[in-house]
């Protein structure tokens, strides 16, 4: 029998080639932390061939699925609730759930809380989640997202907050995602303890954000926006919808999860994923109506809560 060629006793090397895999630095990461502010480790992102490969390794995390998502804004503010911060889905162009460019595969984490997902992905590159003013973030979820897959046999039609987020639930965990080399700030203005390393030394540049403005729209276009509706055949609705520096797809999920927090005769200033929206007046006839005014750095949504 002819001996096996990989079986030789290492003393004859003459000839032979020895092939070294390396694995590609992050072209992004994120640290994350959960809503008391401890470390839960860390996502990756590395763009090749058109395609980014998302990687996840994060521990104490209740068991389940869990929503995971890439949020529009930079910003991991904990609080009462959580993270909201961070803003809804990330969406380039004019998009819904679960085709934003943000939705991603749901996090399973094992009964030891550790959970580890990789996939890759072409709803968006680096540049999206880099090379915006406000910067983006990773969240996870405190329950699954359903995609906003509610069988008809069910209910007539998904209501906004389904269609907006999937219903995943609080925020509790995030991390605000930075090009290699840069550090995040917390909003105390601390840098948070991370999980793993958070040095790649074998990057050589690295990117940097540049103040541009919003891609979604332009921030002196105000849009006319479609009533959003929160019970069927009622008239608890959010009506006269109207946005300054975002899509209409965006102010509509907005308001599916504003509304839900104010009323006609709602709370005068109450803070909705990153807003601050203030009742500037009320009306009693011929239907109770509340005006608010919700704005976030330059983008404005203005509704009429009936």
């Amino acid at each position: 029998m002819r001996p096996l060629a990989g079986c030789g006793n290492g003393e004859d090397t003459e000839g032979a080639s020895q092939t070294t895999v390396t694995t590609a630095p992050p072209g992004a990461v994120a640290d994350m932390v959960a809503a008391d502010g401890s470390p839960v480790g860390r996502v990756t992102f590395v763009e090749t061939g058109g395609r980014l490969a998302v990687e996840a390794r994060l521990t104490n995390l209740p068991p389940g699925f869990r929503g995971f998502h890439i949020h529009a804004t930079g910003k991991c503010e904990r609080g009462s609730p959580a993270f909201t911060s961070a803003g809804g889905h990330m969406v380039v162009g004019d998009q819904a759930h679960p085709v934003h460019a943000g939705d991603q595969p749901v996090l399973m984490v094992l009964t030891d809380r550790t959970a580890e997902i990789r996939f890759t992905t072409d709803r968006y590159r680096l540049s999206d989640l880099l090379l915006v003013t406000d910067g983006r973030a990773v969240v996870v979820h405190a329950n699954a997202d359903n995609y906003a897959n509610i069988p008809t046999r069910y209910v007539r039609e998904a209501d906004a907050v389904t269609k907006s987020t999937g219903d995943a639930g609080d925020r509790i965990a995030c991390g605000v995602v930075t090009g290699p080399g840069t550090t995040p700030t917390s909003a105390s203005g601390t840098t948070p303890t991370s999980a793993t390393a958070t040095t790649t030394p074998s990057v050589t540049a690295t990117t940097q954000r540049v103040a541009t403005a919003p891609t979604t729209a332009a921030a002196t276009t105000t849009l006319d926006c479609k009533t959003v509706g929160f019970t069927p055949n009622s008239e608890d609705a959010a009506s006269s919808i109207k946005a300054t520096g975002l899509t209409c797809a965006e102010a509509e999920a907005f308001v599916g999860i504003a509304g839900r927090q104010t009323s006609s005769g709602g709370p005068p200033q109450v803070d909705v994923e990153g807003y601050r929206c203030i009742r500037v007046r009320s009306v009693q006839d011929p239907l109770p109506q509340a005006f608010y005014e919700c704005t976030n750095g330059a983008r404005k949504v203005t509704f009429v809560r009936s």
